[in-house]
């Protein structure tokens, strides 16, 4: 019989046995730092088959040892069959690894395909390289159709290959919103879905192409709706009118409507008139659907012109032809048909639209201004086909005796003897409307206050150190600060002989507080009330300079 050499590893192969036995080194590496324990038991042994039943079946160590002596005794049947259920109970750990590499290299002379393609996985290796001829001419185009690398070509390209615009980056949506590319519905909402910035002249018409169409789900549907700028809502509504009546459309244009962050609309009072107005000029040719919003909107005008001690008659009486259910609202005005249809919600919340709370309840308001207007009005036939009649009775004779206007017997006849008494009883300490909200460090104090039922009436001032208030209490300053046991700066009396249904407006100045800064309240007392007006002069401001910087 003729002998077989041995087979020998080519160079290829020998690298890769170099490289394997150094990982295979590194993967057992983790045994030598552990304990020496059953490994020493196991390798000292003179009958290793012996020492492998101390092992308990289905434990790591079981499969590990006993496919290593397998593996010493040339049994790699014997470790294939130990592979499945080890791999099943504790996945591919670092000796299932260590064991699989070592199964590789020792079965490489009678199995050199499947061993070597086991490494060519393992180490990841790619063999891409071309053989380089040289002398030869290359085979590869020398020159590229430059009608082949043009946007347009890539455009079309991209369209033929999908029928969106996915293949298309952010880049090159500017391109074809500022180029006049024709786009198909469902590639003209996918431009629209992705679209970040409104800055694109034919943004709007292609918004508006899009509302028209079928699969449309409104406005608001797309981020971009909401990023428009006002010249462009007014110009799609000129294209779109439908959208008068779109909820999402007319809520954004009112937002659009709110002053600069850096004014400070709500304390001053010319900037927040300005603001208000500005809504109600947008809202009041609102369809009826937007009844509760219009009437939100138009009261805080009026409770601006309240608070700055003016009562316009137009706009209270826009107000009251508004539906509301309010207890004081004529019930035959409600049940005409155009008013059941939208009638005004007094709770609704608006406050994302125009930054103020909802009304809840405005009969405080509504007879405010009519005490207001029945001091001068001759009768209340104006406002009977909108509020009760016996609510105006009552209102009307309480405007005209607490001025003390006219004959003061026809008036209690307006009312109820319960509620007569009540009005005499009553007792008013209260801020008169108009009164300044703040005061200059130089300018003079001075407070209006209406006056009822009150023979002596106590005016305290207490100076209020801010610098500790605010390390102590960490908020801003308000009216509610405790004052018991302080003793007042400056306390006056005043008295009165005024009839108890005589309702006065007072003034009290306060020279001691001129030409100085800080803050004091000043408290009113009188026959069981008490009403207090925080008095701020000068107040820390910050200032901000945008630089290159930021």
């Amino acid at each position: 019989m003729r002998s077989v050499p041995p087979l020998r590893p080519s160079g290829f192969a020998r690298a890769l046995f170099a490289i394997v036995a150094g990982f295979a080194f590194l993967a057992t590496g983790f045994a030598v730092e552990e304990e020496i324990g059953y490994i020493e038991t196991f390798s000292l042994a003179e009958n290793r088959a012996k020492a492998l039943e101390q092992l308990i079946p289905g434990t790591e160590d079981y499969y590990y040892f006993h496919a290593l002596h397998a593996q010493t005794r040339g049994d790699f049947a014997a470790v294939e069959a130990l592979f499945e259920p080890w791999l099943k109970r504790y996945g591919e750990s670092a000796r299932f690894r260590e064991i699989r590499h070592r199964q590789a290299l020792l079965r490489y002379p009678e199995n050199r395909r499947e061993s070597l393609d086991y490494l060519v996985r393992q180490l990841g290796l790619r063999f891409q390289h071309q053989r380089e001829r040289l002398g030869e001419k290359p085979d590869f185009p020398e020159a590229i159709d430059p009608a082949r690398v043009t946007w347009e070509s890539y455009r079309d390209e991209a369209f033929r290959n999908s029928n969106t615009l996915s293949e298309v980056e952010d880049s090159g949506l500017d391109r074809i919103l500022r180029g006049d590319v024709v786009l198909d519905e469902q590639r003209l909402r996918d431009l629209l879905g992705r679209l970040r910035y409104p800055d694109y002249p034919r943004l709007v018409g292609l918004i508006a192409s899009d509302l028209r169409s079928n699969a449309s789900r409104g406005f608001g549907e797309f981020p971009i709706h909401l990023r428009l700028l006002p010249e462009q809502l007014d110009e799609l509504l000129r294209l779109q009118p439908t959208l008068r009546t779109d909820a999402n459309f007319v809520r954004l244009r009112l937002r659009h409507l709110r002053p600069s962050p850096d004014v400070d609309w709500t304390r001053d009072a010319a900037e927040r008139e300005a603001y208000l107005e500005r809504l109600w000029n947008e809202a009041r040719d609102l369809d009826p659907v937007f009844n509760s919003l219009k009437a939100h909107v138009l009261f805080q005008l009026l409770q601006h012109h309240h608070r700055v001690g003016e009562y316009p008659r137009d706009l209270f009486l826009a107000y009251l032809r508004m539906p509301r259910r309010a207890s004081y609202v004529e019930p035959r005005y409600l049940q005409q048909a155009e008013n059941q249809r939208y009638p005004v919600d007094l709770n609704a919340e608006f406050r994302d639209v125009t930054a103020c709370p909802p009304i809840v309840d405005d009969e405080p308001l509504v007879r405010d201004y009519l005490l207001a207007h029945f001091a001068e009005d001759e009768d209340w036939q104006t406002y009977a086909p909108f509020i009760r009649d016996d609510y105006l009775k009552e209102a009307f004779a309480e405007a005209k005796l607490t001025n003390g206007l006219g004959d003061a017997e026809r008036w209690f006849s307006l009312m109820a003897p319960a509620r007569v008494q009540a009005l005499k009883d009553r007792v008013d300490i209260e801020f008169a409307p108009g009164n300044p909200e703040d005061f200059a460090p130089g300018a003079p104090v001075s407070l209006d206050v209406f006056v009822k039922n009150v023979g002596e009436l106590m005016v305290k001032v207490y100076e209020i150190n801010t610098l500790n208030y605010y390390l102590e209490e960490k908020r801003e300053l308000n009216t509610d600060l405790d004052l018991d046991g302080l003793v007042a700066n400056r306390e006056t009396s005043h008295e009165y002989e005024e009839a108890p249904i005589r309702r006065v407006r007072r003034t009290f100045t306060f020279d001691s507080l001129n030409d100085r800064r800080g803050a004091w309240v000043v408290e009113f007392i009188g026959n069981g009330r008490s009403s207090r007006a925080l008095i701020r002069k000068g107040r820390l401001q910050y200032l901000s300079e945008v630089t290159p910087a930021g």
